[in-house]
This record gives structure tokens, C-alpha cells and sequence, in this order.
């Protein structure tokens, strides 16, 4: 949500002007300005918006940042609902590196009773239409690097058609989503990452160029300092690395 907030032009306010840092989460969950009791959140006037897609909704609402036309926003959408199944994927898969945010943003899905997040995913890894597919038993994080998530890239690649956006203004509110996690995805795993994806390789690139952006990535943005989410997956550099190897033979 970051990012959309900052490329919306919208003035917003966040932990570095805030002064809220990941101890006092504890605090926070028990006042009951968090209504879900998880973060991210964004307060407006006394009103709280919880969730990230609809945080982000709530800001391209506010900024235009919806889309052009119903096709165009209907191609947004389809984007957020895609990122948040990888990075959900990622929340399941890849350890963490700051155990107080992740016990901040997996709450409530323990508390609920759902499943906690674990290095599986479905036997197969994906169906056969190449649905992402968390919810199953798995042969482990190796099936997600090597089979599912190649597969959803191919997905977007082929969404591209040829083209670096999504859509006519490359900054929606799904474009940025998507851009936010295929960040995540490229820390874990940087070499050779979209070495089959050229149109989603450019796409990301020119969003890594932008300067609202790269004010968010570097911490210069009010957010503040933004540390690495996820640790780096020794299996998918591996599993890079090998069909890369393939590729050059």
C-alpha cells in the first residue's frame, strides 16, 4: 500500500511521521483502532480501512488510479487478486526476517484456526490450468520455484501481449500491487528471475525507475525504512540457476 499511496499524489502520513514501530503492535492490536486486529491498516479521519486490497482501493479511488475504462479496470483488479495469491504463496513458503511484523500480519489468520504458514503447497503444485494452488500437501517450497510461480509468470507474460503496462498509464492500483510483490519475489531469488518473461521484466524495470517508487524502495518516502520482508531462498537460486544453466546449453 505504500507504494500506491505515494504515487497518488494524495498527502498521506506513515511510521516515520507516525512514529509507530513494530513493538508497539501489542499495543496497537489491543486498543481497538485495528478492527480486524491486523496490520497493514490506514486510519482517515476517524475511520479505519483494514486490508490491503482494500487500502488500495480506497486510495485509487481517491486518486484516479483505477484504470481508464472498465476493461482497464477490471485488468487492475485481476492484478491485485493475482499478487495476493503470491504473496500469499511467499507468506507460506519463505521464512521471514522480522518475526514482529509477521506475527503482526499473520495474526488473525491464526486466530482463526486457518493453517499457519508453512513451506507447502499442493502435491502437484499447481492444477492443471496452472491455478495457483496453497491450500494442499506438497513436496515443498522447491515445487513453487520451480513449477508454480514460472507458471504464473507466463500467465502475466502472456497478459502483457508484447506490451511493458498493463495498462495505458502502467501505474493502477493492480499494476503497483503486483509490482510490490514481484519485488519480494526478486529479493528471494534475484538471478535469472525473469529470464523467460521479457515484457514482465521490462514492466517491473520501468516501475523500479520511477521516483515515487524508488522513494518508497529506499526508505526515503514517509513510510520510512523498508527492510527485507523476506530471507533469500537458497532453493530458488538453485532452481534459477539450474534452468538458466538449461537455457545457455
Amino acid at each position: 500500500p505504500a507504494i500506491v499511496a505515494e504515487l497518488s499524489g494524495l498527502p498521506w502520513h506513515g511510521p516515520r511521521d507516525t512514529g509507530f514501530e513494530a513493538d508497539q503492535w501489542p499495543e496497537l492490536r489491543e486498543s481497538g483502532r485495528c478492527p480486524l486486529g491486523q496490520l497493514p491498516m490506514l486510519e482517515v479521519g476517524g475511520f479505519t480501512v483494514c486490508q490491503a486490497i482494500a487500502i488500495v482501493n480506497y486510495i485509487g479511488k481517491n486518486a484516479g488510479m483505477e484504470g481508464a475504462d472498465l476493461i482497464e479496470f477490471a485488468t487492475s483488479q485481476t492484478l491485485l487478486s493475482e499478487a495476493e495469491c503470491l504473496y500469499g504463496a511467499l507468506c507460506r513458503f519463505q521464512p521471514t526476517a522480522d518475526a514482529k511484523m509477521r506475527e503482526a500480519m499473520c495474526s488473525v489468520s491464526r486466530d482463526l484456526g486457518s493453517k499457519p504458514p508453512t513451506s507447502t503447497v499442493s502435491k502437484k503444485g499447481r492444477s492443471q490450468d496452472g491455478a495457483l494452488d496453497v491450500d494442499g500437501e506438497s513436496n515443498g517450497p522447491a515445487t513453487f520455484w520451480k513449477e508454480v510461480l514460472p507458471a504464473r509468470l507466463e500467465a502475466l507474460e502472456h497478459m502483457l501481449q508484447g506490451k511493458h503496462t498493463f495498462t495505458s498509464s502502467g501505474i493502477t492500483v493492480g499494476e503497483l500491487h503486483l509490482w510490490s510483490v514481484l519485488h519480494q519475489l526478486r529479493l528471494c531469488a534475484p538471478e535469472a528471475f525473469f529470464a523467460d518473461a521479457a515484457c514482465l521484466q521490462a514492466f517491473y524495470t520501468g516501475l523500479e525507475k520511477h521516483e515515487g517508487v524508488n522513494r518508497v524502495v529506499t526508505g526515503q518516502s514517509t513510510f520510512g525504512p523498508i527492510n527485507q520482508y523476506f530471507v533469500k531462498s537458497e532453493i530458488a537460486l538453485q532452481t534459477i540457476s539450474r534452468a538458466a544453466s538449461c537455457r545457455t546449453m
